[in-house]
């Protein structure tokens, strides 16, 4: 509803191998790497970046034992610099770097 605020509704990645899932790109830094282009490209045009934290992590599952679980996942997120909304709705914010 903003002109300077972009709302992630998902973040999908793809490879080589189509939409099989392939564990060995679990852990290899690739998401922290393009949330780290992202948030660039929120410094250079001075868009806030605004995000519900919701891990997809199927419990038993052992082909998604990697991920990591919604709470992991928002303590990731913060990390990279997201902080929780001021108005405590679940939502976190990127307010972009000068």
């Amino acid at each position: 509803h903003y002109d300077d605020i972009i709302f992630i509704v998902e973040i999908q990645s793809t490879h080589d191998m189509g939409d099989e899932y392939n564990d060995m790109c679990e852990g290899q830094g690739y998401a922290s790497d393009m949330m780290r282009e992202l948030l660039e490209f929120a410094d250079d045009h001075g868009v806030q970046l605004s995000l519900v934290a919701d891990a997809f992590n199927l419990l038993g599952d052992d082909d998604y034992e990697k991920r990591p679980n919604t709470a992991q996942l928002t303590a990731w997120y913060k990390r990279l610099g997201f902080e929780d909304s001021p108005q405590y709705n679940g939502t976190l914010v990127y307010n972009y770097q000068n």
